[in-house]
């Protein structure tokens, strides 16, 4: 049995009694509480009476003969062995309930069954499940829920942090791809039993009951959690008390800063910067995170995050834990002003009206420029274990600070910077967080992506509908697109209405309607806000770091995943040839950007003059240092006059038609040469706009089968006289072979495409090429049927 606390025991020892047996009841309204949230007496006939139960193999039973109703009378369990009138109560169950199984709801990314069961597998090898898909699973929208019976159960006060772990785990192990639904972490949240949809489909895999020993990947993260959250709320304590002290001691009153903090409460301000919550409870999940763990905290007049992503863009404190905390000024610092601490004193002190600063705050200034200073680096949302440990006990073994204004990266403080050299604990590459790729393998979570091409190539318009299938989740252009992604696009060039017209063309062409959009694309023109990066000064390029801050503020509050700018030479004053000055632009301004954010930034640029020559990623007008900052870089070229020709395209159509090919992945290997095409669509105000779509090369083979390559064989082999393999020699045997297939070989690029098929059937020795003296004597080479095709 595991430890509970000594008041439970009691209770424990009375539900352990029938530990296989659940509360179940039918629908979301089925309460058998005495009396209801708002006061009323519950009319339902069977209040204050104890929940019907459900045992395990009743259970096991309904997922190869599920029900078939609507949700609101469709049945449910609670896997707490406890089943009072009250067992819907979080607290209730929290205090004295006995949970036997962990359940998990994935209703994201469209996942195939094998997908959930693999990453379930790897977490829990071995271990017994039941997969089934909900009642509101579709074909295009894959819904799952997970059971998995405990060897041990867990006492209520442990359910929510362990399912916590366990989810977050289960998003690791998956690269990101299996993404829980932190509902059911709750003590009370009720699992809906198996119930036939529009797809049902189930998986039962036997084996033995999860053991979540003390030593397993999931108690262990549970407890490393425990510990950062215990020690950093001793340290926030801490603070308080010191700071209190000196209050009293000095007699000063409240600074600004107080009285801001007094008017403002942290869930206030977390609505207001997009955090999200779980459900009613204190947990939130922040803005920056990539992970869809709910990692903040809300102590009332404070917060705590243990999310890595928070650390890296520097939000709030770091404490010697590796977790970071703060108060609402905190938030205010990081999200409105970009972590310039005395710009956002002085707003909340003309919020205040209070005039001049109270002599008090002179102390507090100098305290919050050393606390915020600290700026963790890791992007992921999990810390390792041992160094967690570590911190915990002994001086900064786990802070990781640079100093610098308005939050750009400077030199390390002596006072937190970490020892070096750090040594290396080996981890399971199983629970390494996958690469947080967004588009292919293109865009990457926190980093700079660059897109370099010769002007009226079609790079704006493409832009434009890899914008919309990141938005929608489609795959409009055949690449691979994270699910749920919010993007802005910022041109710098066109006009806010042109921009509408290549926007709706493109939705048109695509079949995206409005509300495919949900309010994630954002679109705005350069010539209603005149974004300035960096300038040119006397002393060399400087960073524009109020742009800077504001547009973390905007990223940050509208949850921004990408941000596409078009074009970068518009983004900034600086000499474009200076290899320097571009340097600082990108990496201290743009990459700056990606990672405060926790987003991507694409940057596309034009590539130099460049004559017949094609292009590469490293053709880009002015220095280098653009592609060198950068982790991806990928360049468009016109289609040549050969290739066209072999396509078979006319020469009217020439510039309709252009590769991307990714030749510059730091963190991924090249891809290959991809084809887009534009094409002309028209708008009901009567303009016609081009659209880039997906392009794929002809296939030499298409509706060529091995009875077309029978019927050539016996077409050569009748022949009366030897056939050569001259196309400009007669008779040749292309003639013969367009013949059979009813191919024009008197159009050049059909002509072509016969003889490549000829030059194929010779290698795989269907045709074989011989020598034949003609009249003259001379040997000529001619081509025979070789090994026979078989139907």
């Amino acid at each position: 049995m595991i430890a509970t606390p000594q008041n439970d025991r009691i209770e424990i020892a009375r539900v352990m009694q029938s530990p296989q047996c659940f509360p179940t009841g039918t629908g979301q309204s089925d309460t058998r509480v005495t009396t209801l949230k708002d006061g009323r007496p519950n009319p339902h006939p069977c209040a204050g009476t104890a929940y019907p139960t459900i045992t395990e193999a009743e259970i096991v039973a309904m997922i190869t003969n599920p029900q078939s109703v609507e949700k609101q009378k469709a049945r449910w369990f609670l896997p707490s062995s406890y089943v009072a009138c009250d067992a819907r109560d979080h607290a209730v169950q929290r205090k004295i309930g006995l949970f036997w199984w962990l359940c998990i709801d994935i209703d994201e990314n469209n996942l195939k069954l094998e997908v959930v069961a693999s990453a379930l597998e790897a977490l829990a090898p071995g271990a017994s499940r039941l997969l089934y898909s909900t009642r509101s699973s579709t074909v295009d929208s894959r819904r799952w829920r997970a059971l998995l019976p405990l060897e041990v159960p867990l006492a209520g006060v442990d359910y929510t942090d362990t399912a916590k772990a366990f989810f977050a785990l289960l998003g690791e192990v998956s690269a990101g791809t299996v993404r829980p639904d932190p509902k059911l972490a709750l003590t009370g949240q009720i699992i809906y039993l198996p119930n036939r949809g529009e797809l049902y489909e189930q998986e039962v895999v036997y084996g033995r009951r999860l053991h979540l020993s003390p030593d397993h990947m999931v108690i262990r993260h549970r407890d490393r959690d425990r510990v950062i959250a215990e020690v950093s709320l001793r340290e926030l304590a801490e603070r308080r008390a010191h700071r209190a002290t000196g209050r009293s001691a000095s007699g000063t009153s409240a600074t600004p800063i107080e009285r801001f903090n007094a008017t403002h409460r942290i869930a206030d301000l977390f609505d207001r910067y997009g955090y999200l919550r779980l459900a009613q409870t204190d947990d939130w999940r922040s803005p920056l995170q990539s992970s869809s763990t709910y990692a903040t905290r809300n102590l009332g007049d404070h917060w705590m995050s243990l999310s890595g992503s928070d650390a890296a863009s520097g939000l709030g404190s770091p404490s010697q834990s590796g977790a970071r905390f703060g108060d609402a000024f905190d938030l205010l610092l990081h999200f409105e002003h970009g972590g310039d601490f005395r710009g956002a004193v002085a707003a909340i002190r003309e919020e205040c009206r209070s005039g001049d600063l109270s002599p008090g705050l002179g102390t507090e200034v100098r305290e919050r420029e050393h606390r915020t200073s600290g700026n963790a680096t890791s992007n992921d949302d999990t810390m390792d274990g041992d160094r967690v440990f570590k911190g915990a006990a002994s001086d900064d073994q786990s802070k990781i600070g640079t100093a610098g204004d308005s939050g750009a990266s400077g030199s390390p403080d002596p006072n937190t910077a970490p020892r070096k050299p750090t040594t290396f604990v080996w981890r399971d590459p199983a629970l390494i967080p996958g690469r947080p790729w967004l588009y292919g393998r293109h865009l990457l979570r926190g980093q700079v992506s660059v897109t370099v091409a010769p002007s009226g190539i079609g790079k704006s318009s493409m832009s434009i509908v890899e914008a919309l299938a990141m938005v929608t989740g489609r795959r409009l252009l055949d690449d691979w697109v994270a699910p749920d992604l919010r993007v802005w696009l910022l041109n710098l060039e066109d006009p806010v209405d042109e921009l509408e017209r290549r926007v709706a063309a493109a939705m048109q062409h695509h079949r995206i309607s409005a509300e495919d959009l949900g309010n994630r694309l954002f679109v705005d023109s350069g010539r209603d806000w005149p974004l300035c990066a960096a300038t040119q000064q006397y002393l060399g390029a400087q960073v524009n770091s109020a742009e800077l801050n504001k547009m973390v503020v905007e990223i940050n509050v509208r949850r921004i995943d990408v941000l596409i700018l078009d074009p970068f030479v518009s983004s900034h004053t600086v000499n474009e040839n200076d290899n320097g000055a571009v340097d600082l632009v990108v990496k201290q301004f743009w990459a700056a950007l990606a990672q405060r954010c926790n987003c991507t930034v694409e940057l596309v640029h034009h590539t130099r003059k460049l004559g017949s020559e094609e292009g590469t990623s490293e053709s880009g007008r002015g220095a280098s240092a653009l592609l060198g900052a950068a982790r991806s870089g990928r360049v468009l070229n016109r289609m040549t006059r050969e290739d066209r020709e072999k396509a078979g395209i006319p020469a009217s159509d020439a510039t309709s038609y252009f590769s991307v090919i990714r030749d510059k992945a730091n963190l991924a290997p090249p891809g290959m040469r991809e084809w887009r095409r534009v094409v002309p669509v028209e708008l009901a105000n009567g303009d016609s706009v081009g659209v880039v779509e997906a392009w794929s090369w002809p296939d030499d083979f298409a509706g060529i089968g091995a009875r077309d390559l029978q019927a050539a064989q016996q077409a050569i082999g009748s022949s009366l006289e030897p056939l050569r393999y001259s196309e400009q020699a007669s008779p040749w045997v292309g003639t013969v072979v367009a013949g059979v297939l009813g191919i024009d070989s008197s159009i050049d690029h059909e002509r072509k495409r016969v003889k490549r098929l000829i030059d194929f059937w010779l290698k795989s020795g269907a045709l074989v090429k011989v020598e034949i003296k003609d009249e003259s004597r001379r040997p000529r080479p001619c081509v025979q049927v070789g090994v026979l095709a078989s139907a």
